[in-house]
C-alpha cells in the first residue's frame, strides 16, 4: 500500500508486479486545469545523456532505494550532486598536489649555489675609486630543496682607504664602527673557507657553485681590485674562478635583459629587506635564481676567471690551505 501510495501522489513508476488500481489516473497539474480545459498529465524528466531509459522489469525493481526514502528523494539528489562536485574537487586537488610532488629536479649539475653581491668602498661620481670589499655575504640555496637554506656574511675591514666616505655608509648603510672591528680581507676569507667545510659544502661527492648579479662582483671587485690590484688575497681558492651570472641566465631563460628590480618584477617577486645591503641583495638574487629554476631552465656555469688573471694567481697566490692549517 505505501508503495501504491508513493506511486499515486509521486509519479514514481510503480514496480513489475505491484497493482495499479482501478479507476486512477496519473496525477495532473494544477497549472493546466480549468474550465473547459482537460487536465493534462505531468511529464516525467527525460533521463540524462549517459544513463539508461529502459523501463525493464530489472531496471524497475532498482526503483525501492529512491522510494525507500519517500519525500527525500529530491533532497538527496541535491545532496548527491554536491558530493560528486566535492569529489571531483578533491581529485583535482590531489591530482595538482601529487603533479608538483614528481616535478623534476631543478635542472642544474649542482647541489648547491651560493649567490653572493659584495659592498664595496665608494665615492659619488668617481669611478676610478679603488674599490675595496667591506661587505662579504653568502646566501645558499639547496637545488633538492629548491629553497635558501642558509646564509653568511662578515664584514671587511679596508686597508687602502679604511675610513668609509660620507655617501658609502648613506649608500650601504654600513657603518664605520662596523668595519673597524672586522678583519681585513684575507682573514674574513680565511673564515668563509672554514665555514663551508663545516657547512659540508667540501665534501667529496658534493658540488657547488656561486652566482652573482652580472660579472662585476667577481671580475671587478675581487679579482680586478682585491686579488691584483691591492693584493689583499695571498691564496688561490679555486671555487671562485668560475661562476654563474644571473643576469645572463635570466636572459637565456626569458629573453629578457635588465637588472635585479627588472628581475624581480618579471616574476611577480618583490624586493625584501635593503637595497644595497649586501646580505638582503644575495637573498634577492636568489629568488630570482630560483623562479628561474622553477620555470625548468637550464642553470650552468657561463663565466670565469680572465687566462691574464689566472696566470698571475698561479705565479703570486699560495695553494688553497687544509681545514686545519
Amino acid at each position: 500500500l505505501k508503495l501504491q501510495f508513493l506511486y499515486l501522489i509521486g509519479g514514481v513508476r510503480c514496480p513489475a508486479g505491484m497493482p495499479r488500481g482501478k479507476g486512477r489516473r496519473p496525477q495532473t497539474s494544477e497549472a493546466n486545469t480549468g474550465a473547459g480545459k482537460r487536465a493534462q498529465p505531468l511529464v516525467e524528466p527525460e533521463p540524462e545523456a549517459g544513463s539508461s531509459s529502459s523501463s525493464s522489469d530489472e531496471e524497475d525493481n532498482d526503483l525501492p532505494l529512491a522510494v525507500a526514502n519517500g519525500f527525500g528523494v529530491l533532497n538527496d539528489a541535491k545532496k548527491l550532486a554536491a558530493a560528486k562536485k566535492d569529489g571531483q574537487k578533491r581529485r583535482a586537488a590531489s591530482k595538482k598536489k601529487q603533479a608538483k610532488a614528481q616535478a623534476p629536479p631543478c635542472d642544474t649539475d649542482f647541489d648547491y649555489i651560493l649567490v653572493v653581491d659584495f659592498e664595496c668602498t665608494c665615492e659619488k661620481n668617481d669611478n676610478d675609486y679603488p674599490h675595496e670589499i667591506i661587505e662579504f655575504p653568502v646566501v645558499v640555496i639547496d637545488c633538492k630543496a629548491m629553497k635558501v637554506t642558509e646564509k653568511w656574511r662578515q664584514y671587511v675591514r679596508p686597508v687602502k682607504n679604511p675610513t668609509l666616505t660620507a655617501f658609502c655608509k648613506d649608500l650601504t648603510k654600513i657603518t664605520q664602527a662596523q668595519v673597524d672591528a672586522s678583519q681585513v680581507l684575507s682573514h674574513v676569507l680565511q673564515d668563509l673557507h672554514v665555514w663551508l667545510h663545516k657547512a659540508g659544502l667540501l665534501d667529496e661527492g658534493v658540488t657547488f657553485a656561486f652566482a652573482t648579479d652580472g660579472p662585476w662582483d667577481f671580475r671587478e671587485f675581487y679579482f680586478n681590485h682585491a686579488v691584483v690590484q691591492q693584493r689583499a688575497v695571498g691564496v688561490h681558492y679555486p671555487y671562485f674562478d668560475h661562476w654563474i651570472d644571473v643576469r645572463r641566465a635570466f636572459f637565456h631563460a626569458t629573453g629578457n635583459g635588465g637588472n635585479l628590480k627588472s628581475m624581480l618584477r618579471y616574476f611577480k617577486l618583490p624586493f625584501i629587506g635593503q637595497p644595497h645591503s649586501g646580505l638582503d641583495d644575495s637573498f634577492n638574487i636568489a629568488q630570482v635564481l630560483l623562479a628561474v629554476l622553477k620555470a625548468g631552465a637550464r642553470v650552468d656555469v657561463n663565466s670565469r676567471v680572465d687566462d691574464e688573471t689566472a696566470q698571475f694567481m698561479r705565479n703570486n697566490l699560495k695553494p688553497i690551505p687544509s681545514p686545519a692549517e
